[in-house]
């Protein structure tokens, strides 16, 4: 369920998918957490900058995260380009929703496999 992590080219199930979304969510919260106490300590950002920067976090990396997906996959589809896109819109209900799109690339196969170049 949880292997590969790191792995971004891998054609996952859905039990992997799921593993995927989980371990991200927590590892993405985890590195705002510890972001959010390392400004704090240095610049004083207080609870409303802390916010936005959330926010943004949210938005940006479920993006990335779906983009080095695609290329690593190789399927530069139009479906899959709105994909990755959605997930950055849906991050802004939070973090959580905007990495489901996100599982779900994980789950196509890649064009490696079908032999597409």
């Amino acid at each position: 369920m949880f292997s590969d992590l790191f792995d971004y080219g891998k054609d996952r199930n859905t039990k992997e998918a799921f593993g995927f979304y989980i371990a991200y969510t927590i590892m993405g919260l985890l590195a705002l957490f510890i972001l959010g106490i390392v400004l704090e300590i240095m610049f004083s950002i207080g609870l409303e900058n802390g916010k936005k920067l959330g926010y943004v976090f949210a938005i940006i990396v479920p993006i990335t995260i779906s983009f080095i997906i695609i290329n690593k996959k190789n399927t530069m589809k139009f479906t899959y380009i709105l994909l990755a896109l959605l997930s950055g819109i849906l991050g802004l209900f939070g973090a959580f929703i905007g990495l489901i799109p996100t599982a779900y690339l994980t789950t196509r196969i890649s064009n490696k496999k079908r032999g597409v170049q």
